[in-house]
């Protein structure tokens, strides 16, 4: 199952891969930038300075990630700056069809209560829910919420196959900085996770990959 339609709340979003709304002409040089790096990755740091940048850099590494997915993050937001991130389509696809292979893993922390309206569940957000009620999910999934304050990290991260990242300098604004080939940093930020992960309580227990 993929998903087709998201919360009618979230409406007045915006999504980068609307043809409605075409990207301008930077935008456009940025987004072919990330393709190439993705398609021919190599040891090159890039920034990320839009809500635009962060939602197509987050879509390109969940979308050519092979094996492990770790995101750190303190909401799951499902948009940043009007643009949809963790409530877009494509990205939440690109989720699910990552995790259809067998044998790849995605595991998620959390640092704060998960942006979800008053009443709902875990399981309710749109990109955990994608990925619960698809029954052609062979991979691993667990998300997870660190309990204690103390082992919180400032700065949310995503890594993939233990050789690309992406880092936010500034969460609030979208700012980043990622690279599709550098596993020596990637490693460290893998290690990271697992240490954070300690403190960490499943928000979905039972789940195949939930966190100890």
């Amino acid at each position: 199952m993929k998903i087709n339609e998201l919360e009618r709340d979230q409406g007045h979003l915006i999504s980068i891969f609307d043809d409605s709304q075409p990207a301008d002409h930077d935008t456009k040089l940025y987004f072919e930038l990330i393709d190439r790096l993705a398609k021919k990755p190599k040891d090159l740091l890039v920034s990320n300075g839009l809500p635009e940048h962060a939602a197509y850099l987050i879509f390109t590494l969940l979308e050519n990630a092979k094996k492990n997915i770790a995101l750190y993050t303190s909401t799951l937001a499902k948009a940043i700056g009007g643009v949809r991130i963790f409530s877009d389509t494509n990205i939440i696809n690109a989720a699910v069809n990552f995790l259809e292979t067998p044998n790849t893993t995605l595991q998620i922390l959390v640092s704060d209560q998960l942006e979800l309206a008053e009443g709902l569940e875990p399981k309710d957000h749109p990109f955990v829910n994608a990925i619960v009620s698809d029954k052609n999910v062979h991979g691993s999934f667990g998300i997870s919420r660190i309990s204690d304050d103390s082992m919180k990290f400032q700065y949310p991260f995503l890594v993939v196959d233990e050789s690309a990242f992406r880092v936010e300098l500034e969460p609030s604004e979208a700012r980043a900085v990622a690279n599709f080939n550098e596993p020596k940093f990637a490693t460290r930020l893998n290690k990271l996770f697992q240490h954070l992960a300690q403190s960490a309580t499943p928000l979905l227990p039972g789940m195949p990959g939930a966190l100890d």
